[in-house]
């Protein structure tokens, strides 16, 4: 664990000015969190930190925070065994995702999976004809796909990895430029190694659903390792700018088990009222047998399909 690490004043990632309001401030947390726990992607830490949204564009995110080296370096240490754990459902639901990508592929030919964590969707494209290369800065879940699978992860972020220039008909980021420190950059990569009339595909959570609305601060997808919050509209615009239009956007499902979902939501809630009540429907699942069944579900994400307009 780092020695108290600096936070740092961070301008907007879509316009570039440092002009905010404060959406919500920094709360103390209850107890200390290690910050390869902060960060990982399936650990499920709520965010304490001060989100604000840019008074000229839009574009919700966390500010101040940390450096993005540390940051970086803190996804790719730790294990994630919850994540593996709903392994099933994961390779369901991207089971469907493939499909859904393919409608939009000219052809089956190269695929790059960016932040492919354990390598599900490389292995669900892999069997399905596609020549896959996944990008995963997390050296434990890169070292799981490798191995179970047998697909090419490369323990990097997409800029690091200087793949050579229009390499793959299609790219995919499922749930992953949300946790980018600069998801711009992200995709202005993204644009460089894609062949013309390429295919991007985004799934995020939408700051601009309902349950956003309805549930404020205790929406589940604040979480401390989310760094920024898209609308349909910021990330739209995001995507224009760097050489992208947008085709298609659907509300995202997943499969997974209810028992799983329900564990989930008491270790996010903070309310002592909430957590009993869900620790009683647990109780009834563990009774009934329920706990591992998988069922389809929407919790606020959204798919984008973008296509490669031009270069940048």
């Amino acid at each position: 664990m780092l020695d108290d690490p600096k936070e740092i004043n961070i301008p907007c990632n879509l316009c570039g000015l440092d002009d905010y309001s404060v959406v919500y401030e920094k709360v103390v947390p209850e107890k200390s969190v290690e910050i390869n726990d902060m960060y990982s992607a399936a650990k499920g830490v709520l965010c304490t930190d001060q989100v604000v949204r840019c008074n000229n564009c839009g574009l919700v995110y966390i500010n101040p925070r940390l450096d993005a080296g540390i940051i970086i370096k803190a996804c790719s240490e730790g294990d994630d065994e919850v994540y593996v754990s709903q392994e099933a459902g994961r390779i369901a639901t991207f089971g469907e995702c493939l499909e859904f990508a393919e409608k939009y592929a000219k052809k089956k030919g190269s695929l790059l999976d960016v932040g492919c964590a354990a390598g599900f969707f490389l292995k669900v494209a892999k069997d399905s004809g596609w020549n896959v290369l996944g990008i995963e800065p997390n050296k434990w879940l890169g070292d799981y796909g490798r191995k179970k699978f047998d697909v090419e992860v490369l323990s990097s972020t997409l800029e690091e990895a200087k793949l050579g220039d229009k390499r793959f008909d299609i790219i995919t980021m499922w749930d992953v430029l949300e946790h980018m420190p600069n998801p711009k950059s992200g995709l202005l990569e993204a644009n460089r190694v894609m062949k013309d009339d390429g295919v991007l595909i985004i799934s995020y959570p939408d700051y601009g659903s309902i349950f956003s609305k309805i549930f404020g601060r205790k929406w589940w997808f604040f979480l401390s390792h989310h760094l920024y919050y898209f609308t349909p509209k910021t990330l739209e615009k995001m995507l224009n700018e760097t050489g992208f239009k947008v085709i298609k956007s659907k509300r995202h499902f997943q499969r997974l088990k209810i028992g799983y979902m329900v564990n989930m939501a008491r270790n996010l809630s903070g309310d002592k009222s909430s957590v009993s009540f869900l620790g009683s429907i647990q109780g009834v699942l563990n009774f009934t047998g329920l706990n591992d069944v998988q069922i389809p579900y929407y919790a606020s994400q959204k798919d984008i399909v973008a296509r490669k307009i031009r270069n940048v």
